[in-house]
């Protein structure tokens, strides 16, 4: 877990996040000795001398909890992990939106809605600028970790921090 907190700790570096805003938790994946499957146990480091005892005993009310039923039979950690959250505006970052320079149209394709085929829009997602409007569907948003549809009847804004806003088009029943 150590090793795991100093990683965390300098990634927040990184992000500029004030180390005081930061809350850690930590939690191990627990399963009975030949099961394939395991749940998640929060670690309770308040009495380290009874650790093991109260993982155990954590573990089995969770399975009694999600399974109805918990033996007192043997148990093995799976995986640890450490959780380091910081709230919204904990950062003291604020780095613009800039897009990625090229075109943002890549071009058009044919879609299947369930009202029909429709001819839609592509564009690189990361190519819209901040105040780029793209005023009614259909249109397909891709970039490289998502796809985003946006179906007749809805408009898209990017906002300043590079948000893709949609809102529906006041009238439209789609």
């Amino acid at each position: 877990l150590a090793s795991l907190d100093q990683t965390c700790e300098r990634l927040m570096q990184t992000e500029q996040v004030d180390p005081a805003s930061i809350a850690i938790t930590y939690f191990a994946d627990v399963c009975y000795v030949g099961q394939s499957y395991y749940l998640e146990v929060p670690i309770d480091f308040s009495d380290p001398a009874q650790l093991g005892a109260r993982l155990h005993q954590a573990f089995r009310e969770e399975h009694d909890k999600v399974y109805g039923h918990g033996a007192d039979a043997a148990t093995t950690i799976v995986n640890v992990r450490a959780v380091h959250r910081c709230p919204s505006g904990g950062s003291a970052r604020n780095i613009a939106y800039a897009p990625v320079p090229g075109e943002a149209i890549k071009g058009r394709r044919k879609i299947r809605l369930k009202d029909g085929v429709h001819e839609a829009t592509i564009y690189n997602r990361h190519a819209l600028a901040p105040g780029a409007t793209i005023a009614n569907g259909p249109a397909v948003f891709e970039q490289a970790d998502t796809t985003t549809l946006m179906p007749p009847g809805w408009r898209a804004v990017v906002d300043a921090s590079g948000a893709l806003v949609l809102t529906r088009i006041e009238g439209e029943t789609q």
